[in-house]
């Protein structure tokens, strides 16, 4: 019981979830299985057990008696509460991340596309227009944004299909460009850690890894310009392709680094800076 899937999952809750999840044992969108009146009980008792810290192994007979009401001990029957119990758990934890603030673009997407489907189209609009804001107020351009750029563009495209006129393109050069940085700047990111795990260790690259290192080494400057995250990947890509890099190329980074600092979310500046350290090293 105690190393059970269960008991490790709500150990890796914040205490605010714990005593939110109990809450919402009571609503019968996350709470409906055959076993449901059994989840709180099951879930109380876990919070109980880790809350006194008990190295104790739990007996499964007592378990069984406080939640169903010393009814007789039947083989199986506690194991199928846990199971129902950790798919409510999952499902509360799902709904907790969707419902993030960072998440307002996919929320506000996703809605748009139950407009959409509902025949909404004056509301199908107006979705789309606050998408068009928000991406419009977004200062940190990176493979995440330009990913939503794409679900945007698309929508866009989409809507102007249905409502096709035989004129304009659909839409269609916006889409495939926001396409096109997405996966040039993922494309950079993976190849990039290839490159650092080659120089660190004995690893042969495969002729299509050849190829895409090759390529990936000259980007035309028009589209280095829509993204700094892009323009520092690439630059980060130049370096690890030489054989030993300058001094003088490495401070160019660093300084590429200090020019673009505010407008790259945290985990991926801090991702360049270890490509950084790491090329002194190589130096």
């Amino acid at each position: 019981m105690h190393q059970s899937q269960l008991m490790e999952l709500i150990q890796a809750m914040s205490p605010d979830e714990q005593s939110e999840m109990l809450d919402f044992t009571q609503l019968p969108f996350f709470n409906s299985g055959r076993m449901r009146k059994q989840v709180r009980p099951m879930l109380q008792l876990c919070l109980d057990y880790l809350k006194n810290n008990n190295p104790v192994a739990v007996e499964k007979e007592d378990w069984y008696r406080q939640i169903f009401d010393n009814q007789q001990f039947v083989e199986g029957k506690l194991e199928k509460v846990m199971v129902e119990a950790h798919k409510f758990i999952r499902s509360y934890l799902l709904v907790r991340h969707y419902f993030r603030e960072e998440n307002e673009f996919y929320q506000t997407y996703d809605f748009s596309e139950i407009l959409r489907t509902r025949g909404l189209d004056a509301r199908h609009q107006y979705t789309l227009s606050k998408l068009q804001r928000l991406q419009a107020d977004t200062v940190q351009r990176d493979a995440a944004y330009f990913y939503q750029q794409f679900l945007l563009e698309k929508a866009i495209h989409d809507r102007e299909s249905v409502h096709n006129q035989a004129k304009g393109d659909l839409n269609i050069p916006n889409l495939l460009s926001a396409l096109d940085i997405h996966a040039q700047i993922n494309r950079l990111s993976h190849l990039n850690f290839f490159l650092l795990q080659q120089k660190a260790t004995n690893l042969q690259a495969s002729d299509y890894i050849q190829s895409l290192i090759q390529q990936s080494v000259s980007y035309a400057e028009p589209i280095l310009n829509e993204s700094p995250s892009l323009r520092i990947h690439h630059k980060i890509h130049q370096l690890l392709s030489h054989s030993q890099p300058t001094p003088d190329e490495i401070q160019s980074l660093f300084e590429l680094l200090k020019k673009y600092e505010s407008q790259i979310i945290p985990a991926e500046l801090r991702e360049f800076y270890t490509y950084l350290r790491s090329l002194c090293v190589v130096v």
